[in-house]
C-alpha cells in the first residue's frame, strides 16, 4: 500500500508537468521574445537583476538545436516548476504529512494560475524555485550537519536566477536570529549566498568590462537606472490584491469574448466557478480543525517576504510566483485533518478554470494580431508602423529575423503615459509622411478588451483625428484588428500664417 501512495504522490508533479509541455504559450509575452532573442542571438547574456537566465537559456538552446528555441524554452520553464512541486512534496513529507495527503496540496499548487503561467513562457520566475525550496528544505533537517551551509548556497544560486529572492535570504536571517537563535548557523548562511552572488557578479564583470570590481555596480544597475523601482503610495494597495487573486485564478480582458464564442469553455468556467463556491463554503470548518505546528513556521516566514516584496515593488504578478508554494505548504501542515475530497476540490476547480481562461485560449486561440501583423511588416519593411505592443513586436521580429531595422513606434498611450502628450509621436509620423513613408497601425479600432491599456488608450484618441484608411483587418478569437493606413505629405493648417 506504501509503494502504490508513494507511486501516486511523485506522479502528481509528473503529470502537472506534462501538463504544462502540451500547453507552451503561443502568445508569449514581450520578456519572453526578448529572452529568447538575445538566446538564439548570443547577445546580452547577462542582466543585472536575472544574472543567469538568459544565458541558462543560450546553453540549453543550443542542446536542443533541433527543436524551435522559445518552445525549447518553455519546456525548459515547465520542467523547472515539475521540480519545484516534487521539492514542494518532499517539504511536507519532511513536515510530517501523511503522503496520501500530500498529492492533493501539491496538485492544488500545480493548477494554481501563476504556475501554469510561467511554466508554459520563457520568463525567469520558476528558474529559480527549486533552489529557495531545496534551501527550506536544508533549514527543514534535510542532511542536518550541512544545512546552514546548503541553504546559503541554494539561495545565492537562487539570487543569481533572480534578485527577488534577497527578501528570502534576508527573513530566514530574520528567523534564525529570532526564532532558532542560532547565530553561527546564520553566519553561515549569509557567507554562503553572498559567495555564489559575489563570484557570479564579479566574473560578469570581469566578461563585460574587463573588471572583477564592475560586477558590484552591476548588481546595482537597475537601481541606479531606474528600471527596478519602488512603488510607495497606493497604487500597490490597489494592485495587490488583483495580483493575488490573479496567483490563483486567471481574470484577464480577452476573456468575455473568449468566453462567448467558446461554449465548452464557458461551461467548464461555470463548473470551476461553482466548485469553488462549494469548497470556500466549507472553509469555516477547515479553521476550526487547524492545528499550529512548528513546521509551518518558516513557510510563512518566506510567504511574509515575498508578498512584502511584491507588494513594494508595485504588486507585479511575476513577483508573487513563490505564494501558491508557501501558502498551500502551510495550509496542508495547518488542516491536515480536513477531509482530502475538499483539498482535491479546490485543485480541481483552479485546474479547470485556467484550463478555460488560460493554457487553452493561448495555446490554441488567436487572442491577437501579432502574427499577421509580423508578415505585414516583413513584407515591405518600409513602412512605419504604430503598435500596440511595439516592444514585443520589436522582440519577435529580432528573434524571427536577428535583425532591428524595422520602422517601429509605441501605441499612443505609451507617449501620454511617458511624457503625457503624444507630441512627440505626432512629430515622427508628420516627418515619415514627408519623407514619402506610409504610416499603418494596428491601434485604431482595435477591440474593446477590458483592461488598462484600453482605458489609457480612450485618453489618447485626439492622435488620430486625422483621416486613416482601413486597408487591412485581422480576424481574432477576441474580435477584428483593423489596420488602418496613411500615406502622402502631410498637410499642416496654419490659416493664421496665411
Amino acid at each position: 500500500m506504501k509503494v502504490i501512495e508513494q507511486a501516486g504522490l511523485w506522479a502528481v508533479p509528473l503529470i502537472m508537468t506534462l501538463l504544462y509541455l502540451i500547453f507552451p504559450n503561443l502568445h508569449p509575452s514581450n520578456d519572453a521574445w526578448a529572452y529568447a532573442a538575445d538566446a538564439r542571438l548570443g547577445v546580452d547574456l547577462f542582466s543585472p537583476h536575472h544574472l543567469l537566465y538568459t544565458a541558462s537559456a543560450y546553453v540549453v538552446i543550443r542542446i536542443f538545436d533541433f527543436a524551435e528555441p522559445i518552445l525549447v524554452l518553455q519546456g525548459m520553464n515547465a520542467i523547472m516548476a515539475g521540480l519545484s512541486l516534487a521539492l514542494m512534496a518532499w517539504w511536507l513529507m519532511r513536515s510530517g504529512l501523511r503522503v496520501s495527503s500530500i498529492g492533493a496540496w501539491v496538485f492544488t499548487a500545480g493548477a494554481s494560475f501563476v504556475m501554469m503561467r510561467f511554466a508554459t513562457e520563457n520568463e525567469t520566475y520558476l528558474m529559480p524555485m527549486p533552489f529557495v525550496l531545496l534551501s527550506a528544505l536544508f533549514l527543514q533537517g534535510a542532511l542536518p550537519a550541512y544545512r546552514w551551509m546548503l541553504a546559503g548556497l541554494c539561495m545565492g544560486l537562487a539570487i543569481l536566477y533572480h534578485q527577488q529572492h534577497l527578501a528570502a535570504a534576508a527573513m530566514i536571517v530574520v528567523w534564525g536570529l529570532w526564532h532558532k537563535r542560532n547565530y553561527a548557523g546564520v553566519a553561515v548562511f549569509i557567507g554562503m549566498f553572498l559567495l555564489p552572488v559575489i563570484l557570479g557578479y564579479a566574473l560578469v564583470g570581469v566578461y563585460l568590462t574587463g573588471s572583477g570590481m564592475y560586477g558590484w555596480q552591476y548588481f546595482f544597475h537597475d537601481f541606479h537606472s531606474g528600471s527596478a523601482q519602488f512603488v510607495p503610495g497606493m497604487q500597490q494597495w490597489l494592485l495587490t490584491p488583483i495580483s493575488l487573486v490573479r496567483a490563483f485564478f486567471q481574470v484577464h480582458g480577452y476573456m468575455l469574448p473568449v468566453l462567448k464564442g467558446n461554449i465548452l469553455l464557458a461551461l467548464g468556467t461555470g463548473f470551476a466557478f461553482l466548485t469553488l463556491i462549494f469548497v470556500f463554503t466549507r472553509i469555516r470548518s477547515w479553521w476550526q480543525c487547524h492545528q499550529w505546528s512548528e513546521h509551518a513556521v518558516l513557510p510563512t516566514y518566506l510567504f511574509v517576504a515575498y508578498l512584502m516584496f511584491a507588494i513594494w515593488f508595485g504588486a507585479n504578478q511575476e513577483f508573487m510566483v513563490p505564494l501558491p508554494f508557501l501558502l498551500f505548504i502551510i495550509m496542508a501542515i495547518w488542516f491536515q485533518q480536513i477531509p482530502q475530497l475538499n483539498v482535491w476540490l479546490l485543485g480541481i476547480s483552479l485546474l479547470i478554470w485556467n484550463l478555460c481562461n488560460a493554457l487553452i485560449p493561448q495555446r490554441f486561440l488567436i487572442l491577437n494580431a501579432q502574427s499577421a501583423i509580423e508578415d505585414m511588416i516583413l513584407q515591405d519593411t518600409s513602412v512605419v508602423w504604430i503598435l500596440s505592443d511595439e516592444s514585443a513586436m520589436r522582440h519577435r521580429l529580432r528573434y524571427t529575423t536577428g535583425s532591428e531595422h524595422f520602422h517601429l513606434l509605441h501605441s499612443p498611450v505609451y507617449y501620454t503615459e511617458m511624457f503625457g502628450s503624444t507630441d512627440s509621436l505626432q512629430q515622427t509620423v508628420a516627418s515619415a509622411l514627408s519623407a514619402g513613408h506610409c504610416v499603418r497601425t494596428d491601434v485604431l479600432g482595435a477591440p474593446a478588451l477590458m483592461s488598462r491599456k484600453h482605458i489609457l488608450q480612450a485618453a489618447s484618441q485626439d492622435f488620430w483625428l486625422d483621416e486613416w484608411a482601413v486597408v487591412d483587418s485581422v480576424l481574432t478569437d477576441v474580435g477584428v484588428y483593423p489596420v488602418h493606413l496613411r500615406c502622402g505629405l502631410l498637410q499642416k493648417s496654419d490659416s493664421s500664417g496665411q
